[in-house]
């Protein structure tokens, strides 16, 4: 049966049986990281305002939609008692948690061990402090090389989720494709890439952040062209797409795109309630946990759509 959410809509957690698979993912990118960076500085009360704000209003979201997301954490900001409250929050409501690395600084310009260290203690750090599994990983701004991923396998994530599925990005990573059709990261620990939507022919990625600029039609088109690629698809929200608080210290209308503090509230809740239907009509939202559960125990179930 397919149940309904508060809308009318179907409910996200039962769509259709017969749809392809969706997970939803949440990177967790304060203001601070944001402004890092673009080279900005943000005040430290909207940066707070921004995060809790952000994370309160996507949990609704979320429940509306009877959706269990994955969130990517940010090591750094477990340091903030009220930020590790509300990060806990997260788990004990039944969502679960990934690594968005230790500092947010794009990994291919960091040294070897450097990497490592953004790699393997974020997972440490966010499992010790909130309590949960880290099954994986998201480098900021999908910077990955071959070493980056090599990295990711030896820390014990059972996958990375950083690469788009275009075909030359497939062709030219540390990935090889096994046996079973499913794309490996290098190394002997058993992981997989669970890629994001293919982007080309497109400009930049069609997730929520650059379609609540652009416009939903920009989704849409995005969504049509995911339809090619391999399954599942990863519907990838930022904070930015949820917060309402204003940003006063946001002048430019550089800052006022990037942090998208240019499109109210109650519109993002708006137009992001539209984009998860558009994404009901083609797929069935899962947990991370079962795609992973399937791909690493079930040979066969991984091909691309035809």
């Amino acid at each position: 049966m397919i149940g309904t959410g508060p809308s009318g809509h179907p409910a996200a957690g039962t769509a259709p049986a017969g749809g392809s698979p969706a997970v939803v993912h949440v990177d967790l990118d304060g203001l601070e990281d944001i402004g890092g960076a673009h080279g900005w500085t943000f005040d430290r009360h909207d940066a707070e305002a921004f995060f809790s704000d952000a994370i309160e209003r996507g949990l609704g979201f979320f429940d509306a939609h009877d959706i269990k997301a994955t969130w990517f954490v940010i090591g750094e900001h477990l340091r903030n008692p009220s930020r590790l409250t509300l990060l806990r929050s997260l788990v004990q409501r039944g969502h679960t948690v990934g690594s968005h690395t230790m500092t947010h600084r794009p990994l291919t310009r960091l040294t070897s061990a450097e990497k490592q260290d953004e790699i393997a203690r974020s997972r440490e750090v966010i499992s010790d402090s909130l309590g949960a599994a880290v099954d994986g990983f998201r480098a900021p701004g999908f910077y990955v090389d071959r070493e980056v991923l090599e990295m990711v396998a030896e820390a014990g994530y059972q996958y990375d989720t950083s690469l788009h599925a275009d075909p030359h990005v497939r062709r030219d990573s540390a990935l090889h494709e096994g046996p079973e059709g499913r794309w490996r990261l290098t190394g002997e620990h058993e992981a997989i890439e669970l890629f994001l939507p293919r982007r080309r022919p497109l400009p930049f990625p069609f997730h929520p952040s650059y379609s609540l600029i652009l416009g939903t039609w920009y989704f849409r088109l995005g969504l049509y062209l995911a339809g090619r690629g391999p399954v599942p698809l990863v519907l990838l929200f930022h904070l930015t797409d949820f917060a309402r608080t204003p940003i006063r210290s946001a002048a430019t209308w550089q800052q006022r795109v990037f942090t998208l503090s240019a499109v109210s509230g109650d519109e993002k809740a708006r137009r992001c309630a539209a984009m998860v239907r558009a994404v009901q009509r083609r797929y069935r939202f899962v947990r991370t946990g079962d795609v992973l559960h399937r791909e690493l125990s079930s040979p066969g179930d991984g091909e691309d759509r035809p």
